[in-house]
């Protein structure tokens, strides 16, 4: 079919009018198009179920939206972006430029944890690129040993924490699905992640508020360290 744009870009192959066949009508739709387009919409994220069915807009906290802009503006062509599992990797992919094919991500089939050990093997394999791991608070605490290589070997892997102190993509699920009946999805014994970046040796910064993510990405991106930045973000942010 080639691809149809609304915010995002799906891409819908031949095989989708197989797939679609004449379930159309089962979804109160008169044409296969008609069907196409409200999935289209449905993936890209204004069906709040958990309302009134009307569409919304996927806005942002400055702070998500401000600090992925920024990184993205500060990547060259040779930085290698390594994402976890879960809303960070959405985010991420919406927010971050590809280039050369160095996004690396599970596809959303792996599992919480990938994005630390991938950027270390990355950052092994390219020593003089820069290299970022995207991750959440969550994720993060899956791998966190990994921290341990990454100091002993010197990679100056830079971690981008977005911390909403919860599972971001299981909360979102349960909101919209389960009429905000959240059960074990937030995370208040999170640690201190800049006393803990501390304890395994990597710089650390916390991002708060917008005006502090120019002057902490400038420090961070240009350190030659391992470091970690805990971005403080809104469980209230979702994806697609």
């Amino acid at each position: 079919m080639g691809r149809v744009k609304n915010r995002h870009t799906l891409w819908l192959y031949d095989d989708t009018w197989g797939l679609v066949g004449s379930h159309y009508k089962d979804h109160n739709c008169t044409t296969q198009n008609e069907f196409i387009e409200q999935a289209i919409r449905f993936y890209c994220g204004y069906l709040d179920a958990g309302q009134d069915g009307t569409y919304l807009p996927d806005t942002l906290s400055a702070v998500l939206e401000g600090a992925l802009g920024a990184l993205g503006d500060r990547l060259d062509d040779d930085a290698c972006v390594c994402v976890d599992v879960g809303q960070n990797q959405i985010w991420a992919a919406k927010h971050l430029p590809m280039k050369h094919g160095r996004f690396l991500t599970t596809g959303g089939l792996g599992t919480m944890g990938y994005g630390l050990p991938a950027a270390l093997g990355a950052q092994m394999a390219a020593p003089d690129d820069l290299v970022v791991c995207i991750s959440g608070d969550g994720s993060l605490q899956m791998s966190l040993n990994e921290m341990a290589t990454i100091k002993a070997h010197q990679l100056p892997v830079k971690i981008i924490l977005l911390n909403n102190e919860c599972l971001g993509m299981v909360r979102q699920l349960q909101h919209t699905y389960c009429a905000d009946q959240f059960y074990a999805v937030d995370m208040p014994g999170n640690p201190n992640f800049l006393r803990l970046a501390e304890a395994y040796g990597f710089a650390n910064f916390r991002i708060e508020d917008p005006d502090d993510i120019l002057p902490v990405l400038q420090k961070a991106l240009a350190n030659g360290q391992p470091t970690l930045i805990d971005c403080q973000v809104s469980k209230a942010d979702w994806v697609l």
